[in-house]
């Protein structure tokens, strides 16, 4: 098994230094927006042969967090390139309501991957 939350922080944590805060699943306060936060919604084994796992099959959450109405629409781009380059493929892309109570854009994202474990 592969760990999803480790590559997705390594695939998302240049974000940074773009002045965007990467959080594991969910921002600890929304102080420092935009801000992107990342979890493995569900893996599952894919392949076995000899009695061993060859592939997992996995999906990502990832939700863009900002002020500006127009920056989780740039950030989602950013985000989609990054992880298509990897081999992620976008399964859903929406924009949420916006937070009654901070008053924060929110954008959410999930994509799939089959992932082997020799990667």
């Amino acid at each position: 098994m592969i760990n999803v939350n480790k590559v997705l922080n390594d695939l998302l944590m240049p974000l940074w230094d773009e002045g965007i805060s990467v959080y594991y699943q969910y921002p600890e306060t929304f102080t420092e927006l935009p801000a992107v936060s990342y979890y493995d919604l569900i893996t599952a084994e894919c392949f076995r042969a000899d009695n061993s796992e060859q592939t997992q099959m996995s999906r990502a959450q990832i939700d863009v967090w900002a002020e500006r109405e127009a920056q989780p629409g740039e950030i989602a781009e950013k985000i989609n390139a990054i992880m298509q380059s990897d081999g992620w493929i976008r399964e859903l892309g929406r924009d949420m309501p916006k937070g009654a109570e901070n008053h924060v854009y929110h954008y959410t994202m999930r994509f799939a991957k089959e992932i082997y474990n020799n990667e």
